[in-house]
């Protein structure tokens, strides 16, 4: 082997070598693409999960309402029927207070 040949096979390995170099460097980047995906997937699913809590919660919130309301509606007509019943039964003994 010559001066040349061994001065050829030295270039091509630079070759080589400055190819490996940009060859690692875009498995790097892949590498950083691919965990930077898996994040944005995990920040997803744990942002979703955190959403159907909230909304979950929401709804509980606004059927515990309803039924409070229901339960209002429900104490106020108990009240009036109470009121109207009393009202009825003094009219009724003054009536018969009257006729006596």
């Amino acid at each position: 082997m010559g001066e040349n040949d061994v001065t050829a096979i030295h270039q091509g390995l630079g070759e080589v070598n400055k190819k490996l170099d940009v060859l690692s460097g875009s498995f790097n980047d892949l590498r950083v693409l691919i965990a930077s995906e898996y994040v944005k997937g995990n920040d997803f699913k744990e942002c979703q999960k955190t959403a159907e809590t909230r909304v979950v919660a929401l709804h509980q919130k606004f059927d515990k309402h309803v039924q409070d309301e229901k339960d209002a509606a429900l104490k106020k007509m108990s009240i009036n029927i109470g009121i109207t019943s009393i009202v009825v039964t003094l009219i009724q003994w003054a009536y018969s207070l009257m006729k006596n």
